[in-house]
C-alpha cells in the first residue's frame, strides 16, 4: 500500500502535540505501507531536523515558507471569506509537489492531517 501523508507542520522531530500525533501515525503506517510525507517547514533548522523522518517513511518532501511570507499571505486573506490560516499554511511549491505525486496514480490512500 502506498500512502501520501500531508500535514501542516513537519512531523519531525516529534517534540510537541502538533508533531507527536502525525509522527506516530506515520511511524505506524510505515510498518505496513510505503509512506511519502509532504509538509512545510518554517526555517533552515526545522528543514535540517526534518531529515530524521527518513527512518520512518519511504520518502519525504518539505518546502520552506519563511515567516514573513506566511504572515503576508495570512494578512491578505483577512478582508476575504477565506480563513487567514489558509494563507499562513499555503505553499505553491507544496501544492505542485502534491499534484505531481497524485498524478502518478501510485497512491492507494491520501492522509491529510489538519
Amino acid at each position: 500500500m502506498n500512502v501520501l501523508f500531508v500535514c501542516h507542520r513537519f512531523p519531525y522531530p516529534p517534540r510537541r502535540g502538533g508533531k507527536i500525533r502525525p509522527f506516530n501515525i506515520i511511524r505506524h503506517l510505515g510498518g505496513f505501507a510505503r509512506v511519502t510525507v509532504a509538509s512545510i517547514v518554517r526555517d533552515r533548522q526545522e528543514k535540517q531536523e526534518a531529515q530524521g523522518i527518513a527512518d520512518y517513511c519511504h520518502k519525504f518532501h518539505c518546502v520552506r515558507i519563511p515567516a514573513p511570507v506566511a504572515a503576508g499571505r495570512m494578512l491578505s486573506n483577512v478582508p476575504t471569506t477565506v480563513p487567514s490560516s489558509f494563507g499562513y499554511f499555503y505553499s505553491p511549491a507544496l501544492k505542485d509537489f502534491i499534484a505531481r505525486e497524485c498524478a502518478t496514480g501510485n497512491y492507494d490512500f491520501v492522509f491529510v492531517h489538519c
